[in-house]
């Protein structure tokens, strides 16, 4: 699971060079006006007005690549494993160290973070003094079961955490503004309404 504003970044750090060059490369190849190839030109001339800055920015590019890549926290049956710049080997936890959980349903219109949105699921999670987010599935395909059916992996997991008696602050609010499959949405509203009673 990607942090969700590192998830976007990735997204253009990746997207902004491939459409650069695929875009130069065609207008380069194909006849268009002169208008265009100027616009191309222009492009041309910033690069080149940048040469002396040019090791330094493809540098903080890969660095920044490298920074996104390696920020992403995996769960296993018994562990929870946070990768990060600092930590590329990842750092373990046991289910036992997590503080609290809290989840929902996003509730903003518009936000760099996409499970702040209206309508989107979260699971968050607290530990070490961090919050993780998880709102995305990220399909185990060597397991079947969460190979066919999307979101089980987070059910299970919520599961096994309340069961250790973890905090749980869960708000369903918002839920009718999901527009998933409502295998999803049933799914979501049974992870928010997994409580453990004394």
């Amino acid at each position: 699971e990607q942090g969700p504003v590192t998830g976007v970044i990735l997204i253009w750090l990746i997207m902004i060079p491939v459409i650069l060059l695929c875009s130069l490369l065609i207008l380069k190849i194909s006849k268009k006006s002169a208008e265009e190839m100027e616009e191309v030109n222009d492009i041309l001339l910033i690069w080149n007005l940048l040469k002396k800055w040019r090791p330094i920015v493809i540098f903080a590019w890969l660095i920044a690549l490298y920074c996104c890549i390696t920020n992403f926290t995996a769960v296993t049956a018994d562990k929870i494993i946070c990768y990060s710049p600092l930590h590329p080997a990842g750092v373990e936890y046991e289910y036992s160290d997590v503080e609290s959980i809290k989840t929902g349903f996003g509730n903003k219109i518009f936000s760099i973070a996409e499970y702040k949105k209206k309508g989107n699921f979260f699971y968050q999670i607290e530990l070490s003094g961090k919050t993780i987010t998880f709102h995305a599935p990220g399909i185990n395909e060597d397991i079947q079961r969460y190979a066919e059916h999307t979101y089980l992996e987070l059910e299970e997991f919520d599961q096994a955490l309340v069961e250790l008696g973890i905090p749980k602050d869960a708000d369903k609010e918002g839920w009718e503004n999901c527009d998933l499959d409502q295998e999803y949405v049933d799914r979501f509203l049974r992870i928010i309404n997994f409580l453990k009673y004394p």
